[in-house]
Order: C-alpha cells, then sequence, then structure tokens
C-alpha cells in the first residue's frame, strides 16, 4: 500500500536495468512513447545510446525478413517491487501490440528487466553491491533476466556505455548475500 500524501513514510526504493528492443515501423517513436508510459510510476536514469542490431538467428524460428532492431538499455527508478513493474510493463507492451502466443516475431516493444538493485537514499545510478536476484512461483519472471548473459549486445552497452562492471556484476548475481 503507497502512503498517502504528505505522509512521512520513506518508500524502498529499486533501481531495474531495462533492455529496450523494437523493430517494426518508427522505432524510435515506440521507444520514446514506452519510456513516457514507464514514467507515469517510476523515473528514466541513464540510457545507453541507442543501437540499431541486426535480429538474433534460431534454429527454431525464421528471422530473415525481420528488420534492425532498436535496442538500448536504461535505468528505471520506482517504488514498486518487481512482480508490479512486470505487470506494468506487460500492459505497455501489450498496448503497443506485443503478441504474447507466438515467440520471435517483430515487436514494436519489447521491454526486459534484465537486473534490478535496491536504492540507497539519493542514490544516482545502479550500484553492483545492491544488486539482488528474483524468482517468482507465481510467474516467470526472473531476474537477472535468464538470457541476458547470451545478450552480448546488451552486456557491451551496460559495461561500456553506463560503466557498469559486468564480471562484477555477474559475480554478484551468481553469489547473492
Amino acid at each position: 500500500m503507497r502512503p498517502f500524501f504528505g505522509d512521512s513514510i520513506e518508500l524502498e526504493k529499486f533501481v531495474f536495468l531495462v533492455a529496450f528492443g523494437g523493430n517494426v515501423e518508427n522505432r524510435e517513436q515506440f521507444a520514446r512513447d514506452s519510456l513516457s508510459c514507464l514514467e507515469k510510476f517510476g523515473s528514466i536514469g541513464r540510457q545507453s545510446l541507442w543501437h540499431l542490431t541486426a535480429p538474433m538467428r534460431s534454429e527454431l524460428y525464421n528471422t530473415t525478413e525481420h528488420q534492425d532492431y532498436l535496442n538500448f538499455v536504461f535505468e528505471f527508478y520506482t517504488d514498486l517491487p518487481p512482480e508490479e513493474v512486470y505487470r506494468e510493463i506487460c500492459v505497455i507492451e501489450d498496448f503497443f501490440g506485443h503478441n504474447r502466443q507466438e515467440r520471435w516475431l517483430p515487436r514494436a516493444v519489447d521491454l526486459d528487466l534484465l537486473f534490478w538493485a535496491s536504492c540507497a537514499q539519493g542514490q544516482k545510478q545502479f550500484e553492483i553491491s545492491r544488486a539482488m536476484t528474483f524468482g517468482s512461483d507465481c510467474s516467470s519472471l526472473r531476474i537477472p533476466h535468464p538470457e541476458i548473459w547470451n545478450r552480448d549486445f546488451l552486456l557491451k552497452m551496460i559495461n561500456d556505455e553506463l560503466n557498469i562492471e559486468i564480471s562484477q556484476l555477474k559475480a554478484k548475481c551468481a553469489n547473492p548475500q
């Protein structure tokens, strides 16, 4: 439950590293619009550059006709815990026509929760020392994202552009305290 206006209770804050991907129509506009939707329940922090990347290849799914993806990673600050953020993200993705029946289809908006951490008062960026893992029996949500270690282009953005040391992050998430 959220406190009423003027209530002095300090809300617990979280920071998520989120990946955006989209490869249909006006990718840049969909990216801006989805970030605006997210700002209704949190705030956007640092962002990587916006990159065009070739579609990933799969033995199971044909992606040869897919347009390049617009991809970037950003920090998202909120007082919502992972499952609530995930529900809100699903609403945003569905609004933009995300097909949940078939995998590996072109997407206007695909938002993935990659990592999350608790925030100290006044914290201005994601801190590895505060990173946590998350898994739910009620949903498929897992943090770190189960495929993150297979997405070199995202890891490179996190490491090189957000200056978050991937080797340290991996060690922290493999051995949570």
